[in-house]
């Protein structure tokens, strides 16, 4: 068997997948096509990583109208993705629903970098959305933290994705990491691990795809020592009643993952109150 993952794999592995029938893939943290029959020697499992992004809004827009002491009085939240591919989306789409569950009257400015590589960018758009009046911003892929950077140049709060900001920069820079309210993290590991269990048992159908639910622990929020000094008591219990329904399935989050351009869109436009 023959493992890799990300969705720039998608097309490669599509084109192995035909040309050697008899061998087994698997691909983690995307999804293949499995229409008319495609890539049935293929199985693909993602974690709901839009849910991770509904929570990170929930919480920026509870940290936005609380006391924090880095929080200001505009209702404004922001969102730097790197690139403008369906895995980005689903994060945004997710958060912009988080804050809208919260308050649908808090702006969601957002804006991309165009690839992973350009922090010096990544923290430009930051300071641009902060100047404007975001005291908590969503930092999705690998130039995130140029972010962190703009937010302690601004003084305001970032959200950290795929690993924990904070424990990255508590090191280097323990100044930095003061201002990292959370970071969004897929569980690699419970993502991938059950499914090779499951392919050594023979128990997993081929030419299928699995999702991971917050529930089941494929993503969480981190809550360290930096995120508990920001969030009051209060807003914690809010945002845990909000996780409650999450797992319960009473909240639904929208995913980009097979959505069209028109339901993206409707979602990106609900980023501004009207």
């Amino acid at each position: 068997m023959i493992v890799t993952g990300f969705g720039t794999m998608i097309e490669p592995l599509s084109n192995a997948a035909e040309k050697f029938p008899d061998q087994k893939f698997f691909i983690f943290d995307t999804e293949m096509d499995y229409s008319d029959g495609k890539n049935s020697n293929v199985i693909s499992v993602q974690v709901l990583q839009n849910q991770g992004g509904f929570l990170a809004g929930a919480l920026a827009a509870l940290v936005t109208e609380s006391k924090a002491e880095l929080s200001n009085e505009d209702k404004k939240v922001g969102f730097v993705g790197a690139m403008e591919s369906t895995a980005i989306l689903d994060f945004l789409m997710g958060y912009i629903e988080g804050v809208n569950y919260v308050d649908p009257e808090i702006e969601v400015l957002y804006s991309f970098v165009g690839n992973h590589e350009d922090s010096a960018l990544a923290k430009e758009l930051g300071l641009s959305q902060y100047q404007q009046g975001a005291d908590v911003i969503f930092a999705v892929g690998g130039n995130g933290l140029g972010v962190a950077e703009a937010a302690t140049d601004a003084n305001r709060y970032v959200i950290g994705v795929d690993f924990d900001y904070a424990n990255r920069l508590e090191s280097t820079n323990p100044e930095s990491a003061k201002h990292v309210l959370t970071s969004v993290i897929k569980d690699y590991e419970g993502m991938v691990y059950p499914i090779l269990v499951g392919i050594n048992k023979g128990e997993v159908e081929w030419g299928s795809h699995s999702y991971i639910s917050f529930e089941e622990g494929g993503v969480y929020l981190v809550k360290d020592k930096y995120t508990e000094s920001i969030v009051k008591d209060e807003d914690w219990d809010k945002y845990s009643d909000i996780e409650e329904k999450l797992k319960s399935g009473e909240i639904k989050v929208s995913t980009a993952f097979g959505a069209s351009t028109e339901e993206i869109e409707a979602v990106k436009n609900s980023a501004k109150p009207e």
